[in-house]
């Protein structure tokens, strides 16, 4: 059974970016809000080179969990995706999330009803 001081709760936690392997429209000044219910987990972000994104996804087991995105970068383009994140904690009790994203390339067609 995990050690309840080091199950993750995102609820109303911030983030920014501290790494970044990609070029990317994710920088240090990008800022993300993340609430969370049981396993389900929502976000805002923006900041830097993002005008506007948001988040959508769970919890997949006590140390990760899997997030939908997108966002508006300041060209005005739209990116959307997916990334899996671990979670970690600093010896402080801080949370760290090691992002692993994967943009969406995927096609799809719709038709009126």
């Amino acid at each position: 059974m995990p050690n309840p001081k080091h199950m993750f709760n995102l609820h109303f936690k911030q983030f920014k970016n501290i790494e970044n392997l990609e070029e990317d429209s994710i920088t240090d000044c990008t800022v993300f809000e993340y609430f969370q219910y049981g396993n389900k987990i929502w976000g805002n972000y923006e900041g830097g080179k993002i005008s506007q994104g948001t988040l959508r996804g769970f919890k997949t087991s006590e140390n990760s969990f899997e997030l939908e995105y997108s966002h508006i970068n300041s060209k005005g383009e739209l990116k959307t995706g997916k990334y899996d994140t671990e979670v970690a904690f600093t010896k402080e009790g801080k949370l760290i999330l090691s992002e692993f994203w994967k943009w969406n390339k995927k096609k799809s067609t719709l038709i009126e009803v």
